[in-house]
């Protein structure tokens, strides 16, 4: 589901900086560089589980049976 328009009037409000009512260039910019870092590392994080705790842990489930 979207985030709630309460959430994005918050983000927009935190990178407006200069107060204008609008985001110029630098200000998107920033926006999509904080954003971009956020999905990589959730993405790196859920990569890990997947390849390495994932496999352990099934090695432990059958290895109790």
């Amino acid at each position: 589901p979207p985030p709630p328009q309460s959430h994005i009037q918050s983000l927009f409000r935190t990178f407006d900086v200069d107060g204008s009512g609008s985001l110029n260039r630098e200000e998107f910019v920033l926006l999509l560089s904080i954003w971009f870092e956020n999905c990589a590392l959730r993405i790196a994080a859920q990569s890990s589980i997947c390849l390495l705790l994932a496999p352990l842990a099934a090695r432990r489930l059958v290895g109790a049976l």
